[in-house]
């Protein structure tokens, strides 16, 4: 009994001591971006999150079936998670062509950051985004993209997203 006890202890001390990756929190959903240059999926939806941190969009471009961004901050944290959300649930905007406001969204997951500015680039797939466009049309064409970041309507890239023929 006392082996079975001096067992469970141990076992119980090695999954306390379990530590998530180095750059990543382990208490944060599995669908956020963290600081990587992967590729990460924009969230189709009615209304957009409250945007709790600042933060400047310094670029944006469409490549392909993808958006890059370069988004600035006022300070620099390890674990960060960056977001984008197509208000396409709402309805896309009727013009010729189509447009979505694809709002930016940040948020850290640290207690304690450098009070450096810095630079990040993400990648986002625009598949869900186009599919959803091909699902609503029928077909597959361009879209206008205003991307805004968080609700700040005066940080706003217009771009365009060209199928491949």
């Amino acid at each position: 009994m006392k082996r079975v006890f001096i067992l469970l202890v141990f076992c119980i001390f090695l999954i306390g001591c379990a530590q998530a990756p180095k750059g990543i929190d382990s208490g944060t959903p599995n669908d956020l971006l963290i600081k990587s240059s992967g590729d990460s999926l924009i969230k189709i939806v009615d209304t957009i999150p409250e945007q709790k941190h600042s933060f400047t969009i310094k670029n944006a471009e469409v490549k392909d079936e993808s958006l890059e961004i370069i988004l600035e901050f006022s300070n620099d944290c390890e674990n960060i998670a960056v977001e984008l959300y197509s208000t396409a649930g709402q309805g896309f905007m009727e013009s010729a062509p189509v447009q979505t406001n694809i709002y930016t969204t940040y948020e850290s997951f640290d207690d304690y950051c450098d009070a450096s500015v810095t630079e990040e680039n993400f990648v986002f797939d625009l598949m869900p985004l186009i599919e959803y466009y091909e699902e609503s049309y029928g077909r597959r064409d361009e879209i206008i993209l205003n991307i805004i970041a968080s609700d700040i309507e005066e940080q706003l890239f217009n771009l365009m997203y060209v199928p491949k023929k």
